[in-house]
């Protein structure tokens, strides 16, 4: 077993090729991040922005009242400016970070929890494996990474469910009971609340996770026939719907509604949600086949390697069942993060909309790899420690130098955004230099500067402009092509 033999080369062979994925991975996390220098207000950042300058609580209640019923992205918009309109370069490298941590945070507290210790350098290569693809594969790296209100509404949601889970774990291993239960759950509760009200499809995934996680805790509980704390993850489910039921209530939401009418009938819903659920994982695997392989390749590699120390014994045929179970609770996950979109307007979800669907993909799929390396191990139990080793070592390696190939990804968008901010930079001189000069109703010079995501309009009184004029300064800004 090679987690077993602590001193033999072939396990020092598995932590050499463990530690290179780790590396080669972090830097490719580290280039993503280091776009963000690159990042600017775009579309709905000056509308959030203008809000925010009314103050926390005004400005929540003008916005919920009249804007949208995303609370807690306008609540994390008014901390954001407080360090000013440049804050928004460093999310994208704070969201990765963030992230990493929170997979690190729940993944250990997780083990913790059912008393399975392994090598420090497992967890960090599930971490950034794990998030290094979610980024890589994300539907748009633009709206979803390089633009504050996409990265709020639908990235973050997900790092920060991590982190309640981690804290749930915790809590759980430490038996607390009495008052002390009840304080805990009340932070669980919040932080969920504050994590769903980000967004309705990050709400709605974070709902999917919390239900899973209390079946799949009774199912251990009933295995085990150890007493469960299931009270925290209650709180944690009160949460998140509460703030589906606080989004939801916006008067804000009127004119949305009226725009996007829910489909006309129940039957109508579900079928439409898991027709779209499906379309996105079918779509996944036919567009992106290579990079899917080598996630699965560096799942299965870190699951080979650990699987010995979980002391699990499975059979093949209860391996292959949870692995199907995996991909099943998988699909269910995206049927949640689908139905916000489904619900407005029976529209297929906006790519930026399905963050937390690539998760929950990848997750799944991770899941299943863990299961197939038990069936793996069982089919070829005449293997020594040198074979499977081996096998890990490669499997590493492949991961490795796809990992470095596809550095050219974030280098070249790089280059893209770069020009992007170039342009804004010149609007954003103009309008400063108009204003210096005395100028209070500025002209300044239209550009396409950010594909998909609108720039200043010819049109004085166009929402955009005007929550850029109010926030530079001046009466007006109109831009001429």
């Amino acid at each position: 077993m090679i987690m077993d033999e602590k001193g033999s080369m072939s396990r020092k062979i598995v932590i050499a090729a463990a530690l290179l994925a780790a590396v080669v991975l972090g830097v490719g996390l580290a280039l993503f991040a280091l776009n963000g220098k690159q990042v600017r207000f775009w579309t709905d950042d000056y509308a959030y922005s203008l809000v925010a300058v009314d103050g926390f609580i005004e400005g929540t209640r003008n916005w919920y009242n009249y804007n949208g019923a995303r609370l807690s992205s306008f609540w994390f918009v008014w901390i954001i400016d407080l360090f000013g309109m440049n804050a928004v370069r460093y999310l994208p490298g704070l969201t990765i970070a963030l992230w990493v941590g929170s997979v690190l945070f729940f993944a250990r507290n997780l083990l913790d929890l059912v008393r399975i210790k392994m090598n420090w350098i497992w967890g960090i290569l599930v971490a950034v494996l794990l998030v290094y693809f979610s980024v890589l594969l994300m539907p748009t790296r633009l709206e979803t990474l390089y633009w504050r209100m996409g990265t709020l509404h639908y990235t973050l949601p997900i790092a920060l469910t991590l982190f309640n889970l981690g804290l749930i774990f915790t809590f759980m291993a430490k038996g607390i009971s009495g008052i002390k239960t009840a304080f805990y759950g009340i932070v669980l509760l919040i932080i969920a609340f504050i994590t769903g009200a980000h967004g309705e499809a990050s709400g709605a995934w974070q709902v999917g996770v919390y239900l899973v996680a209390m079946a799949l805790l009774w199912l251990y509980s009933r295995k085990t026939k150890q007493p469960n704390s299931m009270i925290y993850f209650v709180f944690a489910l009160v949460g998140s719907i509460l703030a589906i039921i606080v989004m939801a209530k916006s008067p804000a939401n009127l004119w949305r509604m009226e725009a996007m009418p829910p489909p006309s009938s129940l039957g109508d819903f579900v079928y439409y949600t898991l027709r779209y659920s499906l379309d996105f994982v079918v779509d996944s695997i036919k567009t992106q086949p290579l990079p899917n392989l080598v996630f699965i390749a560096g799942s299965l590699a870190v699951s080979l390697a650990v699987l010995p120390a979980t002391g699990l014994s499975l059979s093949p045929r209860h391996a292959l069942i949870a692995m199907l179970a995996s991909l099943v609770i998988s699909f269910g996950l995206i049927v949640f993060s689908v139905s916000p979109s489904v619900y407005a307007g029976t529209n297929y979800p906006a790519p930026r909309a399905l963050s937390t669907a690539r998760f929950s993909v990848l997750m799944g799929t991770m899941s299943a790899a863990f299961f197939a390396a038990a069936v793996l191990r069982n089919w070829f139990a005449r293997f020594s420690a040198v074979h499977w080793s081996a096998i890990i070592a490669l499997l590493l390696v492949f991961v490795s130098l796809y990992t470095a190939r596809s550095y050219r990804i974030p280098i070249n968008e790089g280059h893209d955004l770069a020009v992007k901010a170039e342009l804004w930079d010149k609007q954003d001189a103009q309008i400063k230099a108009a204003k210096q000069a005395g100028e209070m109703d500025v002209v300044i010079t239209q550009y396409d500067v950010v594909d998909t995501l609108n720039s200043f309009f010819d049109d004085p009184t166009h929402w955009l402009n005007q929550s850029a004029a109010v926030l530079y300064g001046v009466n007006s800004i109109t831009a001429i092509p």
